[in-house]
């Protein structure tokens, strides 16, 4: 592998691969609500980063990529606390050496007309009380788009405001742009089920890390 890649760029096709996927499912039907779309994601994330995984060397490196979904009945519920679907979590081990990091994300249906409501406020707050590192993922037939929570209010146009594309969003989160590594994650590590744990060479990761560790 390529030392002077940033780790993002090689997930680059992965991302790309998991977008086309489920949007195709949207187009066919066979996923349309909000939490039946969550769940096919990291589904679909789960099946692509593992088959990316087991092309790669075996070495002593890390990288774990887990993910939540969120309950999201009842009071009670880690949606109804937090605001949100559920959240990514990375972290990366080398020797003693640990960077950790996750962001919270709510996803939203979105049409032409569509306009973000109170309830959009409401778990917007609550999302950013955990952390500053947390988004909405609106999602129509033809793409899905990652907005900031900060830039969302009552009112908004979600097509009129700044975003990034599935893939562009999980290239800076792997590139270490995006993510929250100061706040403690809403929940227990051990409620998070695990995606995958990669195993990366010494060059890569070495590169990984001189982005991700800064004062």
């Amino acid at each position: 592998m390529d030392a002077n890649k940033r780790l993002g760029d090689f997930f680059a096709d992965v991302f790309e691969r998991i977008e086309k996927e489920v949007l195709n499912d949207i187009v066919r039907g066979s996923v349309s609500e909000e939490n039946t779309i969550t769940g096919r994601l990291l589904s679909a994330a789960q099946s692509h980063i593992n088959n990316f995984a087991s092309n790669q060397p075996k070495t002593e490196s890390g990288l774990n990529i887990q993910a939540n979904h969120f309950s999201s009945s009842g009071r009670g519920s880690q949606e109804t606390l937090t605001g949100a679907d559920g959240a990514i979590f990375l972290d990366i081990s080398i020797g003693t050496t640990l960077v950790q990091k996750f962001y919270l994300f709510q996803a939203k249906r979105t049409l032409k007309s569509n306009r973000i409501d109170d309830h959009a406020r409401k778990q917007r707050d609550k999302m950013l009380k955990r952390t500053s590192d947390s988004f909405f993922l609106f999602y129509s037939r033809n793409s899905f788009d990652f907005v900031s929570a900060f830039m969302v209010n009552v009112g908004d146009k979600p097509a009129n405001l700044p975003s990034k594309t599935y893939t562009e969003f999980h290239q800076d989160f792997f590139n270490c742009f995006i993510g929250d590594q100061t706040s403690k994650f809403p929940f227990p590590i051990s409620n998070i089920w695990m995606i995958h744990t990669l195993k990366l060479d010494k060059p890569w990761v070495n590169h990984f890390l001189k982005i991700e560790i800064t004062d």
